[in-house]
């Protein structure tokens, strides 16, 4: 994108949303080649008198007119409700122009003239331009995007992006085309084929085409939580997640109930998490600590450290030892920097909310919990195991519903629109003379029955009325959020505009004393109210702070601040912040100033900063936090010129990366890694490049990619032995015996286990065993099993435990998931339940959705087997699903297997091929666990079809891959489907036969069910 003309005033320079219009005569340069220059001449008048006429006609003005083509913008320089949905009709109507144009005789023979045209909307900035350039000087990527999607389409055709036509679909009749690979773009862009307009004419008749969810009144949603609230008060900790879109009132309808409990005020504690890298981990229990002993986050004094001992030691004399953990939760003093502290602040907590909670009933509220840290979330979930007697009332607001709802076991309370009859109260309520204009019904088609969209309308049209008393409809009135926020802030003062943009640059959450240092004044009542009555800073914590009214607000605002002030903003920022660190010795605002440093491009400080923060968020278990910090400090650095330089540190970074990436792999992890690897060759480190290649063999392993996980431990082995690095070749050879043993090459894995022991010391029976030497005990109990040696394996399953009896870890949970599949496979489904329930409950308490989802699985799968449970099916699949979402592909064959064998016996035979389809995808990255299973469920689908041969040949390929995996109960039960399968054909000798030899080997393997299935049919057969 060429620079911006730095000649013209900045005022000159917007930036803003609009929708881009591009449309160029489809094969111009044909056309060109075989008419007269005159006659060529005389078409394009015609075509660009008659773009004028269409584009004017619905709003939009054209830009510029370059050679055989088109650029036009919706959205500027007056922003409208209906830019995206004028602009797609507008091209539909100029493809109808187009060819009724009376040029027939100036066209070559057989040629049809015609546009392809492309529409995208998206941010701009926007100059004032000259003949050459246009009207406007358009810069940004809604520019090119629209140009490729035109490129992208026939003759005839319009090309929408998806992600702009979201809002109007209905409107039109479209076609989804496959994703487009656009010249310039890294990733497909979906888009549609718009075809024609729809009969749909208003917002609402649009709104029920998407489905809408059927309106809920809120005074519902207030009945429901008095009642859990008034268990809770009788002493039965009550947790609930209020689930909603963004707008749709989720903090609002919990602020109006927490007006009306009948509690102390002293009891209800209000916090919030944010979505930005410079939210520190713990942050709501953080803030709620500050309101519990009223500290400022910047009273760091002595006087401060004693009166909070003193409010401590009132509370109860107990928990005085707690007093630095306070200090360092409260920043008052310097924080540890070791797992162990992390230990001391959840007790605090703990035993802090049990005090709290036998004075006085307690109620929490944590808005945006979506944004949630790790460390927060395992806080929470082990307050949730650890009150459950007690009066505590949790109430979180949430954007959308996770797995770790479940982990939760929250009672789930989700928010629909408003309906017609609420949409109305609520204009009354904020707009009472809506009515005498007869605007209700716009209003509610406008809004979508969306609270904030409602509240923005409404808000609008009266600063509208104020200024102009002869409006006569509200057609003008932006609908858009991005337009609505725009407009409101066009009516500030230029000095609060500049308030208000410079507070967007700090967060959402502003502390007022951060805003008046930047701006140089102090914020007065009739500023602050000014704000206020526009909607958009709001005081709060007794004025400590203040708050934009919803993030997209904050969003909206801060993308209008061009580029050059926003980097001098954050530039400006982060100096005072870092003058306020030297100032108290402080690691409070580490985050912020990795973040501030950062967009304002000072990346070696924004590296330091984030390298600190992600150190800070690691001491407390907050990993996620701290891979964000690491991530930012890496990117920091590659920004700078001088590589070679920074690799040292760089390479240190990814280090501490790969700790934190353990439990919790993710598929960005490994391009980091595979660098790390590069520049490890290329710097010829050796011990660098056997940990990079260590961690990635780890991160492919967890995420399920054997071949790549076995590839680079072998080599991360080979380099550790050459180093003669000890520990690098334990870590190595055990990620290597995993994954063999994840691909069934099984006498390799076990040669590899055994070894890895030998390397740890372990001795059997020992009451000392590491957690290393506990994890690779079950993966060897998880082989022995598959080959049929049931006892051995839950005796190895049995050493593993003596080493996680300390307290719940990751690998206590991922143990007893192991140990679940191992009762699967040996048919002792009530084991399998209980133990996959321990392993819920471990990851419920150290927040671990992974080991949690595993868990759920395998337990639902159990319960399926055991009792034809339904709702076993719902969370088999509810887990796969967000496994399959999250990218955590170990061991989900076993789960598609699964699912294909639920669905074969229930008769689902789509949805059984669909999952044994996925499973046998599964096995060409040699993850043959549920093989097997898939191929039976075809074996039974395909017979029920009628299709015996092929019911026959999918059994061939059941028994190849109990072969495979070298698996003697696979096989077994290979023999009693097969013998079902038989005497569903009426061979009962055969079926007897197959039914004798397998139930010689349940017996042998101590397959209890099994082997009654296999006697109940052999009784129906004889």
């Amino acid at each position: 994108m060429p620079d911006l003309d730095q000649s013209k005033s900045s005022a000159s320079i917007q930036r803003c949303h609009a929708t881009i219009l591009f449309a160029d005569i489809s094969g111009s340069t044909r056309l060109a080649e075989l008419t007269d220059p005159e006659s060529l001449a005389n078409i394009l008048q015609h075509v660009r008198q008659m773009a004028d006429a269409v584009i004017s006609q619905y709003g939009g003005v054209i830009n510029q007119f370059y050679g055989d083509g088109v650029l036009a913008a919706f959205g500027y320089p007056v922003p409208h409700e209906n830019d995206v949905l004028h602009a797609t009709e507008a091209a539909l109507k100029l493809h109808e122009a187009i060819a009724q144009l009376p040029v027939e005789h100036l066209l070559p023979n057989g040629f049809k003239l015609q546009l392809h045209t492309g529409v995208h909307a998206g941010l701009m900035v926007v100059q004032e331009g000259d003949r050459l350039q246009g009207q406007y000087k358009l810069y940004g990527d809604a520019l090119n995007t629209a140009a490729r999607l035109a490129d992208a389409a026939e003759a005839g055709e319009t090309f929408a992006s998806a992600v702009t036509l979201r809002g109007v679909l209905p409107y039109f009749n479209c076609e989804p085309v496959d994703p487009l690979s656009l010249k310039g773009k890294s990733q497909p862009l979906e888009a549609f084929k718009v075809i024609s307009r729809s009969d749909i004419s208003t917002r609402f008749e649009a709104s029920k085409i998407r489905g809408l969810s059927p309106f809920i009144g809120r005074q519902k949603e207030i009945e429901q939580l008095n009642s859990l609230l008034s268990s809770a008060f009788a002493g039965s900790m009550q947790l609930v997640i209020v689930h909603g879109a963004a707008g749709l009132g989720k903090t609002r309808l919990i602020e109006e109930f927490l007006n009306h409990i009948p509690s102390s005020k002293n009891s209800i504690f209000r916090a919030y998490c944010q979505s930005d890298t410079s939210a520190v981990p713990l942050q709501p229990f953080i803030q709620i600590l500050h309101q519990i002993f009223r500290v400022e986050p910047s009273d760091h004094t002595e006087e401060t450290i004693e009166l909070v001992r003193q409010q401590l030691n009132k509370l109860d004399s107990d928990l005085i030892k707690y007093d630095k953990d306070l200090s360092r939760l409260l920043s008052l003093s310097e924080p540890g920097n070791d797992e162990e502290q992390s230990r001391h602040y959840l007790k605090f907590l703990i035993s802090l909310s049990k005090v709290l909670a036998t004075k006085e009933p307690v109620f929490i509220f944590i808005d945006d919990w979506h944004w949630a840290d790790d460390a927060s979330r395992q806080v929470l979930g082990t307050l949730v195991q650890e009150l459950k007697d007690l009066p505590v009332f949790i109430v979180l607001s949430s954007r959308h519903e996770e797995l770790s709802d479940s982990m939760l076991k929250a009672f789930k309370l989700s928010l629909s629109p408003l309906s017609y009859e609420e949409t109305l109260k609520a204009i009354d309520n904020i707009f009472p003379d809506a009515s005498l204009w007869g605007w209700e019904q716009a209003i509610f088609e406008r809004s979508g029955g969306n609270v904030l969209f409602v509240e923005e309308l409404c808000q609008t049209i009266q600063a509208d009325l104020n200024t102009q008393q002869n409006i006569k409809d509200i057609s003008h009135v932006p609908a858009t959020l991005y337009g609505l926020i725009e407009s409101r802030m066009d009516r500030l003062q230029d000095e609060h505009s500049k308030l208000v943009k410079s507070a967007s640059v700090i967060g959402i959450i502003v502390p007022t004393w951060l805003l008046e240092r930047l701006i140089g004044y102090q914020l007065s009542e009739d500023i602050l109210s000014e704000l206020a009555h526009h909607d958009l800073l709001y005081q709060k914590d007794d004025n400590a702070f203040l708050q934009f009214k919803h993030g997209l607000t904050r969003d909206v605002i801060y993308q209008s601040v061009s580029l050059h002030e926003r980097r001098a903003l954050h530039l400006r920022i982060a100096a005072i912040l870092e003058e306020e660190t030297n100032a108290q010795g402080s690691d409070e605002f580490y985050e912020a100033l990795a973040s501030h440093y950062f967009s304002a491009g000072e990346n070696i400080k924004a590296s330091q900063y984030a390298e600190f923060a992600g150190d800070k968020a690691s001491a407390s278990r907050a990993l996620d936090r701290a891979r964000i910090q690491y991530q930012l400090a890496l990117e920091a650095l590659e920004m700078v010129a001088e590589e070679d330089a920074y690799y040292q540190r760089w390479n240190k970074i990814v280090e501490k990366l790969g700790w934190t990436c353990v439990f919790d792999p993710h598929n960005d992890q490994t391009e980091i890694l595979e660098k790390a690897v590069e520049l490890a060759r290329q710097h010829k480190n050796s011990v660098s490049l056997a940990k990079s290649e260590y961690w990635l063999s780890y991160i492919y392993y967890a995420l399920g990619d054997s071949k790549k996980a076995i590839l680079y431990s072998e080599h991360s082995f080979n380099i550790a032995k050459k180093i003669n690095d000890r520990g690098l070749i334990i870590h190595s050879l055990s990620v290597l015996a995993q994954a063999r043993a994840t691909a069934c090459d099984y006498d390799r894995a076990l040669n590899d286990f055994d070894e890895v022991m030998r390397l740890r010391g372990y001795k059997s029976n020992s009451n000392k065993i590491s957690i290393g030497s506990a994890f690779g005990l079950a993966c060897k109990a998880t082989v022995c099993a598959d080959m049929g040696y049931f006892d051995q394996a839950h005796y190895y399953f049995d050493q593993a435990k003596l080493g996680l009896i300390a307290e719940k870890s990751e690998v206590e949970g991922s143990v007893l998931a192991l140990q679940t599949a191992v009762y699967i496979w040996q048919g002792r489904w009530h084991e399998a339940s209980n133990v996959a329930m321990q392993a819920q409950e471990v990851a419920s308490a150290i927040t671990n959705t992974y080991v949690f989802a595993q868990g759920q699985s395998q337990d639902g799968y159990a319960k399926w087997k055991l009792q034809r449970d339904r709702d076993g099916v719902a969370c088999l699949l509810s887990a796969t699903e967000w496994l399959e979402h999250n990218g955590k592909e170990l061991f989900v064959s076993l789960n598609y297997g699964q699912l294909a064998d639920c669905y074969a016996e229930s008769g689902e035979l789509a949805l059984a091929r669909k999952f044994a389809a996925r499973a046998l995808m599964r096995a060409r990255k040699q993850d043959y666990l549920g093989l097997g299973t898939a191929f039976r469920a075809l074996a039974k689908v395909t017979l029920k079809d009628g299709n015996v041969l092929l019911s026959e040949r999918y059994m061939r390929h059941a028994f190849r891959a109990a072969e495979i995996r070298q698996s003697r109960h696979e096989k077994a039960t290979n023999l009693l489907c097969q013998a079902e399968l038989c005497g569903i054909n009426g061979d009962v000798e055969q079926a007897i036969t197959l039914l004798n030899q397998a139930h010689t080997e349940f017996d042998a393997m101590q397959m209890l069910w099994h082997g009654q299935q296999a006697q109940q049919l052999l009784d129906q057969l004889i």
